[in-house]
């Protein structure tokens, strides 16, 4: 079922896709947007806030030069795919790491 938390998660993920995709990227509109969509989904949806998403705001924190953050980030995607069965979230959280 679509609610506001959902439409709301989906367009601030595609808005830090799109912002990142730029060049040079909007680093600081990608974490923000990505964290926020985390918030949102972890509402309904553990395995789009918690695994998906959650590696692009480490992918942006490696592009801020945080590699500690960034690995802490892909290692907590990495258990939320794990602990859900995603094998898609787990290969991506692992390709990053």
């Amino acid at each position: 079922m679509l609610t506001p938390e959902t439409i709301e998660a989906t367009a601030r993920a595609s808005l830090a896709i799109a912002e990142f995709a730029q060049v040079p990227p909007d680093v600081s509109a990608v974490e923000e947007n990505s964290r926020r969509s985390i918030e949102l989904a972890e509402e309904f949806d553990v395995a789009f806030g918690g695994a998906m998403v959650g590696v692009m705001l480490g992918r942006v924190r490696l592009a801020q030069g945080r590699g500690a953050d960034a690995i802490r980030q892909f290692e907590t995607s990495l258990a939320v795919a794990h602990r859900i069965h995603d094998t898609l979230g787990q290969a991506i959280a692992l390709s990053h790491l």
